[in-house]
């Protein structure tokens, strides 16, 4: 048997032992959240008023454990576990899910080994592309699928 409480903000009742005890109520926010969760958090009013961008389930009533990315969007758990099997970027703003800069090493690895390959005609071509993590817009060496940003070094990018 689950223990449930009411939360008096939320006017929801919800899964656990209760308020101060396994849930703490961000009032900017508007809702109950782990302690755990609550204290690294950044506070977006109405953050979890939306639905799951994954699963499509809405969040603020939900009994499913929650996740916060790094961009301040909220999945379920379960559901940013299965999406990043997949995918590394945010299904809402793009930005990098979690720390991709050993896989970013490798394609700097795998880049400079190729570049000798390129017909002469790309070796010296450049594109402007935007950074999905860092929000800059810079010119890269040209490639066929990946465009490192001059500002962060990721390759989480988009050619313009």
């Amino acid at each position: 048997a689950h223990q449930i409480y009411h939360c008096p903000f939320c006017n929801v009742c919800r899964r656990g032992a209760g308020l101060g005890v396994d849930a703490v109520h961000c009032m900017g926010c508007n809702a109950c959240m782990a302690p755990a969760l609550h204290a690294r958090h950044r506070c977006t009013e109405r953050a979890l008023g939306g639905d799951c961008p994954v699963c499509a389930a809405p969040l603020f009533d939900s009994a499913a454990p929650v996740r916060e990315a790094r961009c301040g969007h909220f999945m379920h758990s379960a559901c940013f576990a299965a999406y990043t099997r997949v995918a590394y970027a945010c299904p809402l703003c793009s930005r990098s899910l979690g720390d991709m800069s050993v896989y970013w090493k490798m394609v700097d690895a795998l880049l400079a080994a190729e570049h000798a390959a390129l017909p002469p005609e790309y070796a010296a071509r450049r594109q402007a592309v935007s950074c999905h993590d860092c929000g800059g817009e810079t010119d890269a060496p040209f490639h066929f699928v990946y465009h490192k940003c001059g500002g962060c070094g990721g390759y989480n990018t988009r050619v313009k």
